[in-house]
């Protein structure tokens, strides 16, 4: 797991719970090939180790505007997986499991079923998993979905929210949590002092960045939590489009 760190000392970015690439093969049936350039699809719940935190020095901005996030959807999806696997592949998040793909298995076949009519009922990537059989953290959810084969599960459909942040020599005042090689979205994890908190000041709690949001692209820039990283250390002006993920979960709870 790569962390970057807005602040100089060595203090750990927030952890989450993870289970092991080989705990996920062994739930799904298929073991990742390491000499293929593009591994097949799996259930990729890959390890966040302490050590594999890489901490680097990034510069904050000022806020200048923001955009209310739509409330998500919630949907209730009751699937048989069988014996076979699920056919995604998965990311471990503060808040939730990124679906980051689909390929062949129980989802695809679910999918398949759904009328066209109700296509939106369908699991789509960028969809989080907050709830599998009643389990609610990362772990558990892993467990059942390894170990039990009627799944009924709880899918959040955010939609991205954007605000738009101009650097003025100061840092962002957040840790920014990825896994190098699979995340497409970064969490945003202990906000601090910086310009997240001056922003948060001058907007109202509905527009706030909190922890647990997942920045989805900076300037048009998506698809690989490393280069959305990277651009927000480069870039002066900063356009970020993010799941609200703490506004789902307060969704979840009004149910």
């Amino acid at each position: 797991m790569f962390a970057c760190c807005t602040e100089a000392s060595s203090a750990s970015a927030q952890q989450v719970d993870t289970i092991s690439l080989e705990a996920a093969a062994e739930a799904t049936g298929v073991i990742p090939k390491q000499d293929e350039e593009a591994p097949p699809i799996i259930e990729d719940l890959a390890r966040k180790d302490a050590e594999d935190q890489v901490k680097v020095e990034e510069v904050q901005q000022q806020p200048e505007t923001g955009e209310v996030p739509p409330k998500p959807e919630i949907l209730d999806i009751s699937l048989d997986k069988g014996d076979t696997m699920l056919g995604m592949a998965l990311d471990l998040k503060a808040k939730g499991i990124h679906v980051l793909r689909i390929g062949q298995g129980a989802v695809e076949r679910y999918n398949a079923s759904v009328q066209d009519a109700e296509e939106r009922k369908r699991i789509q990537p960028n969809d989080f998993i907050v709830a599998v059989n009643g389990a609610r953290s990362n772990t558990d959810m892993v467990k059942v979905m390894k170990s039990e084969a009627i799944l009924n599960m709880k899918v959040l459909r955010a939609v991205p929210a954007t605000v738009t942040l101009s650097k003025a020599g100061r840092k962002l005042g957040c840790n920014l949590t990825y896994q190098e090689g699979q995340s497409i979205a970064v969490d945003i994890t202990d906000i601090s002092e910086g310009a997240i908190s001056a922003y948060n000041q001058g907007v109202t709690e509905p527009m706030q960045i909190k922890n647990g949001d997942c920045i989805a692209s900076v300037n048009g820039v998506s698809g690989s939590g490393a280069k959305i990283v990277e651009e927000i250390l480069n870039a002066e002006n900063l356009k970020m489009s993010f799941y609200r993920v703490e506004l789902c979960n307060a969704v979840m709870k009004e149910q």
